[in-house]
């Protein structure tokens, strides 16, 4: 859900409590900006089931500083367990930032971009539209 930008609209992000565990969504500073993920095999232990996400990163973005280029493999186990009968992803800690795909996260700047009125802001969010374009 993240790879598409779930988390960036508060709207969606209401959504997504749904099936967490925690009350409200949690805000994080930057954003891993990600080429692509691939999800391992389930494994299911007496707690729930975990998957583990493997995550292509070109970097992070933060709006005060704009995108920062830091090429890595991020790898999160992402628990999910059974409560009231519902299936609820669990995240204990709140740790787990966004990991974007660098698409949909283009998209989000040049929205943010237009809506800026700040002219700093607006150049830090155009400025890394732009070198995440050219990745």
């Amino acid at each position: 859900m993240d790879g598409d930008g779930f988390r960036l609209s508060a709207d969606t992000a209401k959504r997504l409590q749904a099936i967490t565990t925690w009350d409200t969504m949690p805000e994080f500073k930057a954003i891993a900006v990600i080429r692509s993920f691939t999800l391992g095999a389930a494994k299911f232990n007496a707690r729930g089931v975990s998957v583990a996400v493997t995550y292509d990163v070109l970097g992070h973005f933060e709006k005060s500083e704009g995108f920062t280029a830091e090429p890595q493999t991020h790898i999160v186990e992402i628990e999910a367990r059974e409560q009231a009968g519902d299936w609820k992803i669990v995240d204990e800690d709140n740790l787990v930032r966004p990991h974007i795909l660098a698409a949909y996260l283009v998209k989000w700047l040049r929205e943010q971009a237009a809506a800026e009125k700040n002219p700093a802001t607006k150049r830090v969010l155009e400025g890394a539209a732009r070198q995440l374009e050219s990745q």
